[in-house]
C-alpha cells in the first residue's frame, strides 16, 4: 500500500535541509573570513622573516671597504670598550674615531633609557666599515640587522624620540628613504635608512646610497674567494672580528699621510689581499690576531718559504726608537730572486716600468753574497733636524767578512779612507745606495753614503757619525729597546719569532708627525700627546704558517709604574747617615723607589739565582779559598745567608741586630784557620764556614761600634787585633778574645770614622790609617800614638779610597781631595797635590793599571761622566752614563784584560767598560752594592749582584 507524504511535511523537510545547508555555508564563510587574514598576515610575516633572515649585514658593505669590523654581541663589546678598555678611551679622542665614539655613546645612552629597545638592538649583528669616498676623505658605514618584529616605523619612533629628525633633509633613493637625525649634546648628524631588515647609517648620505647599490646590483664582499679564505679561520665566539682589504688601504691612508709618503703608501695595495683578525679586549691592550692571505705578486707572498726568526735588532735599537720595520729571512738567495720578479711584476701591472724596475745584475749578486738574514729600518728620536739623520738601518749578515769587504768596494778609492774614530771606536764608510740599489726602495731610506759600525754580525748604518756613536753608546750601556719597560710589556703579547715586525711609539714619534702625516692629522696627534704619552705603542707581526701568515696587532697602554713590595719594604730602612752606619758602601744609597717589579724576574744570563726570604741589604761578599768559596748576604730581618758556589743555601743564621759594614774572612783566633767575622753595634761575631759559632762568641763589645771592625795582623809582632770606632769617635782595640787591650792608647778622632781602619807598612814602620767622615785622615802607630793629621793640609773625598803610591816618590799613599786633586800622603811630612780637572766632592776615584801597560792609571767618575787618565794626564777614555753613579765601581780582571763594573741605576744595572767604552749590551741586574771574584774549580770570575730579594751570579768571560 502506497502512502503519500503530506505536502506540509515535504515543505518542512525542505526548509530543514535549506537551513542546514545555509549553516554550513555560513560556517565556511566564517572560517574563511577568519583564516584568510591570518593566512595573509602569516604569509607576509613568513615572507618578511625569511627574506630578512637571509640578508647578511655584510651584503650591504660596498666592496671598496678598506677595513670591516663585525660583532654579534655589540652590547657586551661596547660595555667592555667603554668601561674597561683604557686603549679605546685614549684613541677614541682622536680624529674620526672621536665622532664615531660620540655617536655610539649617544645611541648607547638612548638604549639604556628603554630596556625593550636595548633587548632588540643590543643583541644583533653589527658591521662597521671604513671607505675612502674621495681623495683625502674617509667615512664610516654602520649596518645592523634588526630582529623581527622590529619594524621600520618602530625604528623611526625610537630615533625620533632620542634624536631630532631633520625631515627637510630626507632623500629618496631607489625606493629607499634616507633620513637625517641629530643626536646628543654635540649635535651629531646621522643619516640612515631601513632596507631589507637592515638599519644602515653613516655621517653622510652618499655612502648609504653606495650600500643600497651594493645590495641591489653587486655580489657581496663576503662572497669573494679571498675573503672566504680568511673568514674561515676567524673565531666565531670572539667579541668581534676585523677584516682588512689591503688593496683599498692606500686610498684611506692617503687622507692621513704626508704628500711625499703617498706613493709609498700606495704600494701597500700590493702587500696582501685580505686579513681576518679576532679581537680580544683587555684593560690595557687591544689584541687582534688571525691570518693574512697573500697571492700572486703580493709582497707578503715573498716570505712564504722563509722561516720566522727572533729579530736580533731589538737588542741594538736604542730605547728612544720611535718606529721600526724589521724583516727576517731564512733563505735569502731565494728571497732575492723572488723579489726581483716582484719588482718587474708590480711595475708591469702599473703600466709604468722604469729602467730600474728590476735589480741590476751587480746589485743582485752583491745581495746574494752578503748572506743577509735580517734588515731593520728605524726612526730614532735622537734630536736631529731631519728625519733622515734620525734614521738608522741594521743589516744582519752571516758572511760578515765578505759583506764588510763588499761595502768598502762600493766607494771610489779616494773615499775608502773616510773612516772616523770616536773614543777609540772606528766607524767605517760605505756607499749604501751603490750596494743596495733599488732593493726595498719603499722601505730602505734614501741613504747615499753612510757611516757604519759592526756589532757581532750586525752592520749598523747611519748618515751621521755623531748619531751613530750615540746609538752605539746606547747599545753598550744597555739603554736599548728590548730593555725598555714599555716595549718589554708590549712584547709579552707578541710572538717571539716573526717574518715581518712593525712598531710605532706615539710619543717618541711626535718629532716626526709632521714628516709622516698631513698637517691636520699631525696637529690632531700633537694635541693628543698627553694621552698618547701613556701608550706603550703599536706592534704588528706576520709569521709564516704554511701558505698562510699568522698575524698579530697589539695596541697597548702603559701600566703606571708601581713600586714593588720589595721596594716598599726597603723604604725607611736606610738612614740618611748611612755612610756612618754602613761605611763599606761608598757613596749614596740608590733611591729605593727605583727597585721595580722586573728586578725580581729571572735573568737567563745568570749562572744561578737565589731568592732570600726578605729584601737584601748591604753588599754580598765572596769568602773562602780554592773550590770552597761561598757567597754571604744579609736581609732586612738580620738573617745571614751562606750560599755555595752553585747558589744553594748551605746555612743561615740570625744576628741580634743589623750587621754593620761587610762580612769578612779572617783568622781572628790566630790558629791559621780563617773563619767568618762580622759585627753589629753591640757584638762581635765569629764562626766557621759550616755556620758554627766559635766558642765564647759572640762577644759583647766594650763600647758601641759605629763602623765595621778591622781584623789586622801585625807583620812585626805576628799578633791579630780588632779595631773599630766607638760612638764618641775613639778608636777601640781588642785582642782575639774580644777583650780591650790595655797597651792601646785609644786615640780619639776629631770626627766620626767613615769606614774601616786601614793598615799599611813602610820602611818607616807599621801604621793605621783612620779616614773620617769629614774627609780628614789621622795616622796612628800600632800602639795608638798619633803620627799625623790632615786637618790643616787637605780634605779627602768621601768616595775616594786611599792607595799605596806606585806611580812616583811623592808620597807613600795617594788619594784625591774634595776637588778631585790627586793628593800624596806620608805618615810624616808634607802633603803634595797634582791638579787633574774640576770634579765635585761626590766623585769616585780608583787607582789601577786599566790599560794593561804596567803603570797605574787614574780613574774618575763624577756624576755620570767617566774619565780615565794615564800617569802623564793623557785621557785614555771618556764616557757618559745614562744616570748619576752613586755606588763605588769595581775593577775586574779577566785574563789580561781589565773591566770597570759600574752600577748605573738609570740604565737598569751594571755595565762593563773597557778602554773602548761600554761592552755589554744589556746591564747585569743590580740595585744594591755588588762584588766580584773567582768561584768554583774553573776559577772563572763571577759578578755577584743583588736587587730586591734576589741574588744573581753572572759569569764574566
Amino acid at each position: 500500500m502506497e502512502f503519500s507524504i503530506p505536502l506540509w511535511r515535504k515543505i518542512d523537510r525542505g526548509l530543514t535541509s535549506f537551513r542546514m545547508l545555509k549553516n554550513k555555508k555560513l560556517a565556511v564563510i566564517l572560517i574563511i573570513s577568519i583564516t584568510l587574514p591570518v593566512l595573509a598576515g602569516g604569509s607576509y610575516f613568513l615572507w618578511e622573516y625569511f627574506s630578512t633572515r637571509s640578508m647578511d649585514p655584510m651584503s650591504a658593505v660596498p666592496v671598496d671597504a678598506s677595513a670591516i669590523f663585525t660583532t654579534k654581541r655589540p652590547d657586551v663589546l661596547w660595555e667592555k670598550l667603554n668601561k674597561e678598555s683604557e686603549v679605546w678611551q685614549t684613541f677614541s679622542m682622536t680624529g674620526g674615531l672621536s665622532q664615531l665614539n660620540d655617536a655610539l655613546k649617544s645611541i648607547d645612552s638612548a638604549l639604556r633609557m628603554n630596556s625593550d629597545y636595548q633587548d632588540f638592538l643590543g643583541k644583533t649583528s653589527i658591521v662597521l666599515s671604513i671607505h675612502a669616498i674621495s681623495p683625502g676623505k674617509n667615512v664610516f658605514l654602520f649596518i645592523q640587522k634588526l630582529p623581527l618584529p622590529f619594524s621600520e616605523p618602530m625604528l623611526h619612533r625610537f630615533l625620533n624620540k632620542y634624536g631630532k629628525e631633520q625631515s627637510a633633509e630626507s632623500i629618496r633613493y631607489r625606493s629607499c628613504k634616507i633620513r637625517a637625525n641629530i643626536f646628543g649634546k654635540k649635535s651629531i648628524k646621522v643619516w640612515h635608512t631601513f632596507y631589507k631588515g637592515l638599519f644602515i647609517a653613516a655621517f653622510e648620505p652618499e655612502t648609504i646610497k653606495r650600500s643600497i647599490d651594493q645590495i641591489k646590483d653587486s655580489p657581496a664582499v663576503n662572497l669573494q674567494k679571498e675573503f672566504v679564505l680568511v673568514n674561515s679561520t676567524s673565531g666565531k665566539t670572539t667579541p668581534g672580528n676585523v677584516f682588512v682589504q689591503f688593496e683599498n688601504m692606500p686610498a684611506v691612508l692617503s687622507a692621513f699621510s704626508a704628500r711625499h709618503f703617498s706613493t709609498g703608501f700606495g704600494k701597500l695595495g700590493n702587500f696582501a689581499r685580505w686579513a681576518g683578525l679576532d679581537l680580544l679586549v683587555q684593560s690595557d691592550k687591544l689584541i687582534f690576531s688571525g691570518y693574512t692571505h697573500a697571492q700572486g705578486t703580493d709582497f707578503l707572498k715573498l716570505f712564504s718559504n722563509q722561516k720566522p726568526a727572533f729579530p736580533q735588532a731589538l737588542s741594538i735599537l736604542p730605547s728612544k726608537t720611535a718606529s721600526f720595520a724589521c724583516m727576517s729571512f731564512d733563505d735569502y738567495r731565494h728571497f732575492i730572486d723572488q723579489y726581483n720578479n716582484y719588482l718587474a711584476d708590480i711595475y708591469k701591472s702599473e703600466n709604468n716600468q722604469p729602467a730600474n724596475a728590476a735589480l741590476s745584475a751587480s746589485v743582485l749578486e752583491n745581495l746574494k753574497q752578503a748572506g743577509i738574514t735580517e734588515i731593520t729600518v728605524a726612526l730614532v728620536n735622537s734630536g736631529y733636524s731631519t728625519a733622515l739623520e734620525n734614521t738608522l738601518v741594521i743589516v744582519r749578515s752571516k758572511n760578515q767578512a765578505l759583506f764588510s769587504q763588499m761595502l768598502t768596494e762600493t766607494l771610489p778609492s779616494n773615499k775608502r779612507n773616510n773612516k772616523i774614530t770616536i773614543n777609540g771606536r772606528e766607524f767605517g764608510y760605505a756607499g749604501f745606495k751603490q750596494f743596495f740599489g733599488n732593493f726595498m726602495f719603499n722601505i730602505l731610506p734614501d741613504f747615499e753614503e753612510t757611516y757604519y759600525y759592526t756589532v757581532g754580525d750586525n752592520f749598523i748604518f747611519c748618515p751621521s757619525a755623531d748619531n751613530l756613536y750615540k746609538i752605539i753608546s746606547s747599545y753598550l750601556s744597555g739603554s736599548t729597546l728590548i730593555n725598555d719597560r714599555g716595549f718589554s710589556s708590549l712584547m709579552q703579547g707578541l710572538n717571539e719569532k716573526s717574518n715581518i715586525f712593525l712598531y710605532y711609539h706615539p710619543e717618541r714619534s711626535a718629532a716626526f708627525h709632521h714628516f709622516l702625516f698631513e698637517d691636520i692629522t699631525a696637529g690632531n696627534l700633537d694635541s693628543q700627546l698627553p694621552s698618547l704619552a701613556a701608550m706603550d705603542g703599536l706592534a704588528i707581526q706576520f709569521s709564516t704558517e704554511g701558505n698562510r701568515f699568522y698575524s698579530t696587532i697589539i695596541i697597548k697602554k702603559a701600566i703606571p709604574t708601581v713600586v714593588s713590595a720589595t721596594a716598599s719594604a726597603l723604604e725607611g730602612l736606610v738612614p740618611e747617615d748611612s755612610l756612618i752606619e754602613n761605611p763599606e758602601t761608598e757613596g749614596d744609597y740608590p733611591d729605593v723607589s727605583t727597585v721595580m717589579p722586573q728586578d725580581t724576574l729571572p735573568d737567563m744570563r745568570a749562572a744561578w739565582t737565589y731568592i732570600t726570604e726578605n729584601p737584601i741589604v748591604g753588599q754580598p761578599v765572596i769568602l773562602g779559598r780554592g773550590n770552597k768559596k761561598v757567597v754571604m748576604i744579609t736581609d732586612t730581618q738580620n738573617q745571614i745567608y751562606c750560599l755555595d758556589d752553585g747558589g744553594k743555601l748551605k746555612w743561615k743564621i740570625r744576628s741580634d741586630n743589623a750587621v754593620i759594614g761587610l762580612i769578612q774572612e779572617a783568622d781572628i783566633l790566630g790558629t791559621g784557620q780563617t773563619g767568618i767575622v762580622f759585627n753589629t753595634a753591640d757584638k762581635l761575631w765569629a764562626l766557621d764556614f759550616n755556620g758554627q759559632v766559635y766558642k765564647n762568641y759572640p762577644v759583647n763589645l766594650p763600647e758601641q761600634a759605629m763602623n765595621s771592625v778591622a781584623i789586622i795582623r801585625s807583620r812585626k809582632s805576628r799578633t791579630t787585633s780588632v779595631y773599630y770606632c766607638s760612638k764618641d769617635n775613639a778608636v777601640v782595640c781588642l785582642d782575639k778574645q774580644g777583650r780591650e787591650l790595655k797597651s792601646w792608647s785609644k786615640p780619639k778622632a776629631d770626627n766620626a770614622v767613615k769606614n774601616q781602619i786601614l793598615y799599611f807598612s813602610t820602611a818607616e814602620g807599621e801604621f793605621l790609617l783612620i779616614p773620617m767622615i769629614d774627609g780628614h785622615i789621622m795616622i796612628c802607630g800600632m800602639d795608638g800614638s798619633i803620627k799625623s793629621e790632615s786637618s790643616s793640609s787637605f780634605v779627602n773625598s768621601n768616595n775616594s779610597e786611599i792607595y799605596l803610591n806606585a806611580t812616583n816618590s811623592k808620597g807613600v799613599m795617594l788619594t784625591t781631595d774634595e776637588k778631585g786633586n790627586l793628593t800624596y800622603v806620608n805618615p810624616s811630612g808634607p802633603v803634595e797635590k797634582t791638579v787633574f780637572d774640576n770634579f765635585s766632592n761626590k766623585h769616585f776615584f780608583l787607582y789601577d793599571d786599566f790599560d794593561g801597560n804596567g803603570g797605574k792609571d787614574f780613574i774618575y767618575i763624577d756624576d755620570r761622566v767617566l774619565i780615565v787618565y794615564d800617569r802623564f794626564k793623557t785621557v785614555l777614555l771618556k764616557h757618559s752614563f745614562t744616570g748619576a753613579i752613586k755606588i763605588k765601581p769595581l775593577i775586574l780582571e779577566v785574563g789580561k784584560k781589565k773591566y770597570l763594573a759600574v752600577l748605573d741605576h738609570t740604565a737598569g744595572g751594571i755595565s762593563l767598560i773597557d778602554l773602548h767604552g761600554l761592552v755589554n749590551a744589556e746591564p747585569y741586574r743590580a740595585s744594591l752594592p755588588f762584588t766580584a771574584g773567582s768561584m768554583g774549580a774553573s776559577k772563572e770570575l763571577y759578578l755577584i749582584t743583588a736587587s730586591g730579594s734576589r741574588i744573581y751570579s753572572y759569569p764574566i768571560k
